[in-house]
C-alpha cells in the first residue's frame, strides 16, 4: 500500500544514487559481522534453517536442518570447515 507523501524508492533510485564501491562496502561490512558469529550470523542461520524445514529433505535420518544451514551460511561467507 502506497502513502500519499510516502518516500518512494525504486530500482531506478537506488542505481542512480548508490556507486559500486558503496554496494562493496556494504557487502563487506556484513560479511565482516557474519565472521563474527553474532546476531546477524544467527539470524540468517535462523532464516536458512526455516527454509529448509519448508523446502528441502533434511532432517533424520539425515542431517539436522539447522547444521545444514550453518554449513550453506559458513560457505556463503567463504569459511568452509
Amino acid at each position: 500500500m502506497h502513502r500519499k507523501g510516502a518516500a518512494s524508492m525504486n530500482l531506478t533510485t537506488v542505481n542512480k544514487n548508490t556507486s559500486s564501491q558503496s554496494i562493496t562496502d556494504a557487502i563487506s561490512v556484513l560479511r565482516h559481522e557474519l565472521l563474527q558469529h553474532g546476531e546477524i550470523y544467527q539470524g540468517f542461520k535462523s532464516s536458512l534453517k526455516s527454509a529448509l524445514e519448508i523446502y528441502s529433505t533434511c532432517g533424520l535420518p539425515f542431517e539436522p536442518e539447522e547444521e545444514t544451514a550453518e554449513k550453506i551460511l559458513d560457505f556463503m561467507i567463504g569459511e568452509e570447515r
